[in-house]
């Protein structure tokens, strides 16, 4: 077989835009990977702290809900290794 498939590589204390750029490429070769997500970040700084969230289209707030808290229990697991 002669495919080449982008992978991230997620680089050690690569900025925010290069790790979301690796992000997106993976989504467009595998859409199928990105059937219901959800992408939280937060503004803080001196000024305010505030929660952005932005999720696919067509992802309903119970799915947005349970992608979450699966990250929470997978972000959990990584950390207890």
């Amino acid at each position: 077989m002669n495919t080449v498939s982008t992978l991230p590589i997620w680089k050690k204390d690569a900025p925010a835009h290069e790790r979301l750029y690796e992000l997106a490429e993976l989504a467009r070769e595998k859409p199928e990977f990105f059937q219901k997500w959800v992408i939280v970040y937060c503004e803080d700084n001196d000024k305010r702290f505030k929660v952005r969230t932005m999720e696919g289209t067509g992802t309903r707030t119970s799915d947005a809900l349970a992608v979450l808290t699966a990250g929470i229990q997978n972000l959990w697991e990584e950390t207890r290794r």
